[in-house]
């Protein structure tokens, strides 16, 4: 898990994907992913950036569509004035309130033309002080 408390500068998150066949963690068991990191623990109170981007060991056809997230309250959303799909999604977090928020961020395999889903784990948890 990893604590973020700066909500100066982006958190930083790379996204490595594969076509494995079978055997994998996402997609019917035809793809891998990973995040190198995992879970994001927000603990303080503010509006945070998170930008996820695809690392250079994932295929050049695979990109990012979307993102889908749980949370109703609009803490985590897209910020629109960075456009840099397809290899790159940059999110607000506007960590408010206590929860744990399934968020998936939608990939495209241009090649096997097939949507597949890899989802990090985001904790909002502000200090009430």
């Amino acid at each position: 898990m990893t604590a973020v408390n700066d909500n100066e500068k982006p958190t930083e998150i790379s996204l490595t994907a594969s076509y494995v066949t079978f055997g994998g963690n996402t997609g019917n068991g035809e793809y891998f992913y990973a995040f190198d990191k995992n879970t994001l623990l927000f603990t303080k109170p503010g509006n945070y950036t998170i930008s996820i981007t695809l690392s250079k060991s994932t295929p050049k056809h695979f990109e990012i569509y979307s993102f889908i997230c749980s949370n109703d309250t609009g803490n985590i959303t897209r910020d629109e004035s960075i456009t840099s799909l397809p290899n790159n999604i940059t999110l607000k977090n506007n960590n408010s309130s206590n929860q744990s928020i399934n968020l998936s961020i939608v990939m495209y395999d241009t090649v096997e033309e097939k949507y597949f889903s890899c989802d990090p784990q985001v904790l909002n948890s502000p200090d009430p002080d």
